[in-house]
C-alpha cells in the first residue's frame, strides 16, 4: 500500500519557513493536530520507530521534542486514524514512506 496522506489539520505551507528547523514540544504538536498531549505521547510510544529519538522519548530525563518531520508523521497517523485505519495498517503505510 502506498499512502501519502497528510492531515487536513497540518499543512506544510501553514508553517512559516523560519520555523521549519524548530522543534515542537508535545503540547504544541498536540494543539496543531487538534489532539491531546497524552494522545501524542501514546502515539510517540506506539510509533517510535518512525520518529526521532527525542520525539520517541529515548533520551531519558529529557522532554520530548518534535521536529517538523515528526509532526508530519503524527499528522499522517491522525489522518489515517480519522479515516478508520488500524494500528497495523498505519505501520504498513509508514514503512512505505
Amino acid at each position: 500500500m502506498d499512502f501519502h496522506v497528510l492531515s487536513r489539520r497540518f499543512h506544510p505551507r501553514a508553517v512559516p519557513a523560519r520555523r521549519e528547523r524548530e522543534s515542537k514540544r508535545g503540547n504544541t504538536a498536540a494543539a496543531r493536530l487538534g489532539i491531546s498531549s497524552s494522545t501524542v505521547r501514546s502515539w510517540a510510544s506506539a510509533y517510535a520507530a518512525f520518529l526521532s529519538p527525542k520525539a520517541a522519548g529515548k533520551d531519558s530525563g529529557s522532554p520530548r521534542d518534535y521536529s517538523e518531520a515528526d509532526a508530519l508523521v503524527l499528522a499522517t497517523i491522525a489522518n489515517m486514524r480519522d479515516k478508520g485505519f488500524g494500528h497495523e495498517q498505519i505501520i504498513d503505510a509508514l514503512e512505505v514512506d
